[in-house]
């Protein structure tokens, strides 16, 4: 039997640039119900985390290597 588990997520993307210097991509990823954050450097990393989720819930996000 299934247990119904319930787990959201803030993710936050932003670009900083500079005149002479490419874009910069950063971003991060907060389970709300811990507070445990990760940092993202590329848009790869984003998708990388987001991939190990749904089945790894019952690890914290703190926890999963990017």
């Amino acid at each position: 039997m299934c247990e119904n588990e319930y787990a959201s997520f803030l993710v936050r993307c932003w670009c900083n640039t500079a005149a002479d210097e490419d874009v910069d991509w950063q971003g991060e990823i907060e389970h709300i119900q811990t507070g445990n954050t990760v940092r993202l450097q590329s848009p790869e990393d984003l998708v990388a985390v987001l991939n190990e989720l749904p089945g790894g819930l019952e690890t914290t996000i703190d926890t999963i290597d990017t």
